[in-house]
């Protein structure tokens, strides 16, 4: 059985991210050819720099590289973020206002 569309599918790549209207349980990230959930109830703390986002989690550091990503912090910031996914430069509009990048995943000791 194929599903096409919808949440079941593979986010468009030419969308940094997604809010959703509801509060999601969590965010999935997507990379190249892998992902990762990580549920908001255990996201301690989030840092904006410019063109980086850093997400504190129980077990794990997040990094967010990219441009124009203050509006994805003040998503993020209100846990409206359900996805977020890496993009190829190609991927991009030129008119994009938010581009990611790369995502990196480091466990906490």
């Amino acid at each position: 059985m194929t599903v096409v569309g919808g949440a079941s599918s593979l986010p468009p790549s030419d969308s940094a991210f997604a809010t959703e209207p509801e509060r999601p349980p969590g965010i999935r990230f997507y990379r190249a050819r892998e992902s990762f959930f990580l549920p908001y109830s255990l996201l301690q703390s989030m840092q904006w720099r410019g063109e980086l986002i850093t997400l504190t989690f129980v077990h794990d550091d997040v990094t967010i590289e990219g441009q124009g990503l203050h509006s994805l912090y003040v998503q993020l910031a209100e846990f409206k973020v359900a996805r977020i996914r890496e993009q190829e430069d190609e991927d991009v509009d030129s008119e994009a206002s938010v581009h990611v990048a790369k995502i990196t995943r480091l466990p906490r000791e």
